[in-house]
């Protein structure tokens, strides 16, 4: 992708500890140094993990790696609970910071999904089914900075498109299975033309 000359943007998921590094506890998820080197000689794909970039007048917002799953509550205690609520109220802390540096118009690039939205469970042998995995202060933000488009991933089960108040929310499916989206933005519109999901 770096060769086609095109720039992009990407957030890395929550099983890529050892590509990114993780701001919300010194405990876990390091990132290996020669994987940061890597990361740094790419030139026209930028990793916006945790960050906002802009690019033709559009302001991204990346929002990736591990988080703590509202689905996963109902099975911790109460000490491992105050740990995760720390590190939960950490990133809330971060997302506001970075919806503060956006422009008018912009798009969120996140891995997980925004609470109720392509999250639910739907597993009978997973521990978790009926649980949701989606972050609550994405659903905030979201509303809140009324983005023109948000991307999510994390849930392999989904593809589509659903709307959070109006705001069109992408789950492009499961790369692993060759599955993508292509969305057409109008930009100075700031609506989705169209979007095509190949499966």
């Amino acid at each position: 992708m770096n060769n086609l000359g095109k720039s992009g943007f990407f957030v890395f998921g929550n099983g890529d500890d050892e590509w990114y590094k993780y701001p919300f506890s010194k405990k876990i998820l390091h990132a290996k140094k020669k994987n940061l080197n890597f990361l740094k000689k790419i030139r026209n794909i930028k990793e916006i993990t945790y960050a906002v970039k802009n690019y033709s007048g559009i302001s991204f917002l990346g929002f990736g790696g591990y988080m703590d799953a509202t689905a996963n509550a109902s099975h911790r205690d109460k000490k491992w609970q105050a740990i995760v609520d720390k590190r939960t109220a950490r990133a809330d802390r971060k997302m506001k910071s970075l919806a503060k540096k956006l422009s008018k118009k912009s798009i969120f690039i996140l891995h997980y999904p925004p609470l109720g939205i392509f999250d639910k469970i739907i597993d009978k042998k997973n521990p978790f089914n009926g649980g949701r995995t989606g972050i609550d202060f994405f659903r905030g933000a979201i509303i809140k900075k009324k983005p023109l488009l948000v991307l999510c991933g994390h849930m392999h089960e989904y593809q589509g498109m659903k709307r959070l108040n109006g705001i069109p929310i992408v789950n492009p499916g499961d790369g692993g299975k060759n599955k993508f989206a292509i969305v057409d933005l109008d930009e100075k519109k700031g609506k989705v033309r169209k979007i095509k999901f190949i499966r």
